[in-house]
């Protein structure tokens, strides 16, 4: 996966996290996408490339549970598998924070 990495939200997505997340799940809040840069627990997880939203997903990490709320993956890059490399590091994420439950939110 070369020039991708996945990292958490800053202010500087937020605008690309809106415009995926209306065009694709059809609902969006851009004041509760803005709101999760002061929470903690709840986050979204970018997959970008070359500093390009291609991805993301978001989570609420409330040891011992998780609950994963929305994998997205913009329609151009949609078939490549980073839907999986989006999930596999939300089970990471829950490894390390030894999370016993995760409920989905989709």
């Amino acid at each position: 996966m070369g020039g991708f990495k996945i990292e958490k939200l800053t202010e500087k997505y937020i605008e690309s996290v809106f415009d995926i997340e209306t065009r694709l799940l059809g609902k969006c809040d851009k004041n509760s996408i803005e709101s999760t840069l002061q929470n903690e627990r709840l986050n979204y997880y970018l997959l970008l490339e070359n500093e390009k939203v291609i991805g993301f997903f978001e989570c609420l990490i409330l040891s011992p549970e998780a609950e994963l709320y929305d994998i997205v993956v913009d329609e151009k890059y949609q078939g490549n598998g980073y839907s999986k490399t989006l999930m596999n590091y939300f089970i990471n994420i829950v490894k390390d924070n030894n999370i016993d439950t995760i409920f989905c939110g989709f």
